[in-house]
């Protein structure tokens, strides 16, 4: 579905942001709902519609925080009124302070809580909303938000050990490439006239470096650069297709080192995901479906939703997951075997959980210390050549002077 960005007020001020519906009239229709007054209201542009010029949606961290502060007020018997006021009050993401006044108006007019939570799909996931709704109805709602909170908790920490590993290499090619156009806008030129009136034979790497920077200068360059752009367009319109995403994530998985790290944290939030909610009595075939959506990556998700089919038609999930042994190592089937023969699955995908956040742990550190003398070398072959293409021509003089 499109995007539409709006400009507008509610009853707190002016406010902003990206509203996603099948068209204008239910955007407009939407944000009514909200008590939005929109203002502008028009189609988000392919270039801005991901950039989050407003506030951020709220991280793993503050909905951790809190799950923590509504299960420690629900234990100490304060109403549900009181709780939500006192969360709206201590937090400190926009986005999620908007979402819990929308939830209270809701609860106060009589909404269940569920319900009221349900219609922040973006920041109140399915998983969350399914857990919130089998903690009232068995009277343990502060138990399942502490069960939630470390589930964020931990999820957390397996995607910034993930992140971490995969930026630093990024910030290492974008900073190589953005001195090299620097150095060929700004500082080749001024040396380009010094070296031809050397009159010495300019060496290949000079030459290369020289046509290079102007190319760089010239109408090439504004070609190159909307080639780039037009790439990035491309790419991001393809990913947000269906068979696009599968596709990527497919991709991703492929790409060596990277890919076994991306798999290991995706398969450590499934599982997580899933001893929660099935520790919480969330139906198997449901609370497999929930954890598919949590995987983060398409190509297990569509394992898990035939595992989920399996499970509805009174078959085990392990026998779908031994179907695909690159994804779901023996490790985990075997697990997920002995869990269903013995009624303990939430146990057995709790220690597995545990297991794979330490293996992603450790495959990060790894990968940073393999990654790190491919940059190293890369850094260097750059400077290397600009150096060299330099000390050439001045060498040749020297050299010259001195017969």
């Amino acid at each position: 579905m499109p995007n539409f960005a709006y400009n507008g007020f509610n009853p707190q001020g002016p406010t902003q942001g990206v509203i996603t519906a099948k068209d204008k009239a239910a955007a407009l229709a939407e944000l009514k709902e909200k008590n939005i007054t929109a203002k502008t209201l028009t189609p988000a542009s392919p270039l801005t519609q991901n950039i989050k010029l407003s506030d951020p949606l709220p991280n793993g961290t503050d909905m951790s925080l809190l799950c923590s502060q509504f299960a420690l007020m629900d234990r100490s018997g304060v109403n549900l009124l009181e709780t939500l006021t006192s969360l709206l009050q201590t937090t400190a993401n926009q986005k999620l302070k908007d979402a819990l006044r929308d939830i209270r108006d809701g609860v106060s007019r009589g909404q269940e809580l569920p319900v009221a939570l349900g219609r922040h799909p973006l920041i109140f996931d399915k998983s969350f909303v399914a857990l919130v709704k089998a903690g009232i109805r068995t009277n343990t709602l502060d138990v399942t938000l502490d069960r939630v909170s470390t589930m964020y908790e931990r999820n957390v920490k397996v995607t910034q050990e993930v992140r971490g590993a995969l930026v630093q290499p990024g910030i290492t090619i974008a900073i190589a490439v953005a001195v090299v156009i620097l150095l060929s806008i700004m500082v080749i030129p001024q040396m380009q006239g010094m070296l031809q009136g050397l009159n010495v034979p300019l060496p290949l790497v000079t030459k290369l470096i020289l046509g290079f920077s102007a190319a760089l200068r010239g109408p090439i360059g504004l070609l190159l650069l909307g080639v780039i752009v037009a790439a990035v367009i491309c790419v991001q319109r393809y990913i947000k297709t269906e068979q696009g995403k599968i596709n990527f994530d497919r991709l991703v998985l492929r790409i060596p080192k990277i890919g076994n790290l991306v798999l290991l944290g995706g398969l450590s939030r499934v599982n997580r995901t899933l001893a929660t909610l099935l520790s919480n009595g969330i139906a198997k075939n449901e609370a497999i479906g929930i954890a598919a959506e949590a995987s983060g990556n398409r190509v297990l998700e569509d394992v898990l939703r035939l595992g989920r089919k399996s499970v509805e038609r009174g078959d085990h999930l392990y026998t779908v997951l031994e179907a695909h042994p690159k994804l779901f190592p023996a490790t985990i089937t075997g697990m997920v075997r002995t869990g269903e023969a013995q009624g303990e699955l939430a146990e057995m995908l709790d220690r597995v959980s545990d297991f794979y956040e330490r293996q992603v742990e450790t495959d990060a550190r790894n990968l940073t210390k393999y990654i790190e003398p491919f940059m190293i070398v890369f850094l260097g072959v750059i400077v290397g050549g600009l150096v060299l293409a330099v000390m050439l021509p001045l060498s040749e003089v020297i050299k010259n002077l001195s017969t």
